[in-house]
């Protein structure tokens, strides 16, 4: 969760930002392929898998693209010391 909002991926290809109050749907975004882990968040910014092989950085209030990356593989995003990491494999 960042700035009260909850981020779900979803195999419809969207990313959906839910209220963290109600559960509201704030924004959704299209992911353009399914989302198949959970979003990570990073720096303000979540960043989540496709099952395109892309990695996408999305900011959590408005839903705007802020980098997109390919990944060589189909590992779940993480975080650690403030980074997002994907294990090759």
């Amino acid at each position: 969760m960042a700035d009260g909002t909850v981020v779900i991926g979803s195999f419809d290809n969207t990313v959906y930002g839910l209220t963290a109050s109600g559960g509201s749907v704030r924004w959704q975004y299209d992911a353009g392929a399914g989302v198949w882990s959970s979003p990570v968040v990073a720096d303000g910014l979540f960043y989540c898998a496709n099952t395109d092989g892309t990695l996408r950085a999305v900011e959590p209030v408005d839903a705007e693209l802020r980098g997109d990356w390919p990944m060589f593989g189909s590992n779940a995003p993480n975080t650690a010391h403030r980074s997002v990491h994907i294990e090759r494999g």
